[in-house]
């Protein structure tokens, strides 16, 4: 699977929304309990697509981190730095295709520079799950983050 940047701008708010649908809850048993904040809960979930995942850590419903990976791409929120969203690419497109039924072992590289309409696809799909009340919380977060004003 190959993608380039330029389907970011292609995805109208139904392939947005139908993004959203495939997403699924994953059984926490089979994840590894926080590393970073003790005490907290992990919330994983999966799209239909290879390393297509939505992560929470919460605490007292509370996010502490959050991260989402789709098409190469990956943005992550921390409780610790409120005010900032860390961009970052994923080796997906470079992993061979054997690993690519394995979300899990994709690695992220941070530090990418902070894609506009990246951020927007993903308020988007967050939005569409309204029935979830950590996709809220979160689709709110950035929503505030990328309109400070």
């Amino acid at each position: 699977m190959s993608y380039t940047n330029d389907w970011i701008s292609k995805l109208d708010d139904s392939a947005i929304a139908e993004l959203a649908n495939t997403l699924r809850r994953i059984d926490p048993r089979f994840m590894k309990a926080s590393q970073m904040y003790e005490g907290a809960t992990r919330t994983w979930f999966q799209g239909k697509e290879p390393y297509f995942d939505v992560v929470f850590e919460t605490k007292a419903e509370q996010i502490l981190w959050f991260q989402i990976t789709l098409r190469g791409k990956s943005l992550s929120w921390n409780s610790t730095y409120p005010d900032q969203i860390q961009a970052g690419e994923t080796d997906e497109l470079d992993a061979p295709i054997s690993k690519a039924n394995y979300s899990a072992s994709a690695i992220i590289e941070g530090n990418a520079d902070l894609d506009q309409r990246y951020l927007n696809v993903v308020i988007a799909l967050l939005k569409h799950r309204s029935d979830d009340p950590l996709f809220n919380q979160m689709a709110t977060r950035f929503e505030t983050l990328s309109n400070p004003g």
